[in-house]
Formats: structure tokens, C-alpha cells, sequence
């Protein structure tokens, strides 16, 4: 789970073009 919560965050926080 928290994996998943960390790959999520930082998708959101450093979004790739």
C-alpha cells in the first residue's frame, strides 16, 4: 500500500510531460 501511495504522490507532485 504505501508503495503504491508513495509511486502516486509523486506522480502528482512531480508530473512528467
Amino acid at each position: 500500500m504505501m508503495g503504491f501511495l508513495t509511486e502516486l504522490m509523486r506522480r502528482v507532485w512531480s508530473p512528467e510531460p
